[in-house]
């Protein structure tokens, strides 16, 4: 089993989230394992993603996954989220 490297700086995810704040002078909490919880998130999407061009490429009796069937994927993908 592989051990997956970091990509991405923990303090620079956090420090992100903090910016995004409406208020500035807001002081929101971030959780201590914050960029883990987005990085699983991500890959939930991505997953979801590739399952759903998998099915519209069969549906439409192709082989292989092509920037059609991702984007016709995307719009519902990101219209239910």
């Amino acid at each position: 089993m592989k051990i997956l490297k970091r990509r991405f700086a923990g303090t620079n995810v956090r420090r992100a989230l903090k910016s995004t704040s409406k208020r500035p002078n807001d002081r929101t909490i971030v959780e201590k394992n914050i960029e883990i919880l987005i990085f699983l998130d991500y890959m939930s999407f991505l997953q979801r993603l590739a399952e759903k061009s998998n099915e519209k490429a069969k549906e439409e009796k192709e082989h292989t996954i092509s920037q059609k069937h991702i984007d016709a994927v995307m719009k519902v993908l990101m219209l239910v989220d």
